[in-house]
């Protein structure tokens, strides 16, 4: 058997410990208790919202400036990033980030690009919205 050092045995009920009393007291919520998200939530809601449109509008002109094809890429693959920069923002795509890698062009000589998964994303919707490029 055990010791009763906390590693096994049984110490009576009056030894045990309580949780905390303002865990013990607490009311419990019904189905009409408004609580609001926290300020810093509302923060990070709108952030990436701004992001986005910054963007899609980046993406937008690199697309219209032929920096940025607006064709489907024969391939996609996803991975972690391996610190090359993004097609779209230029920054690193760091080890703990998800890339996308396209790739455009038939061998011998294919075209490769990647993106942050955002940054992949605003040049989808980009690419799709333009008229002439349906696909």
């Amino acid at each position: 058997m055990k010791s009763k050092n906390g590693h096994g045995g049984h110490f009576p009920a009056s030894s045990r410990r309580q949780p905390p009393s303002w865990l013990r007291e607490t009311t419990p919520l019904t189905d009409s208790t408004p609580v609001p998200p926290p300020r810093s939530a509302q923060v990070m809601l709108v952030k990436p919202c701004m992001e986005e449109e910054r963007l899609r509008r980046q993406a937008q002109e690199r697309i219209r400036q032929g920096r940025l094809p607006a064709q489907v890429p024969l391939r996609t693959w996803g991975g972690p990033g391996a610190g090359y920069p993004c097609s779209l923002c230029d920054l690193p795509i760091a080890r703990g980030e998800i890339e996308f890698e396209l790739q455009f062009g038939a061998n011998p000589n294919p075209i490769s690009l990647r993106f942050h998964s955002l940054c992949h994303a605003a040049w989808e919707l980009e690419r799709r919205s333009l008229p002439e490029h349906p696909g």
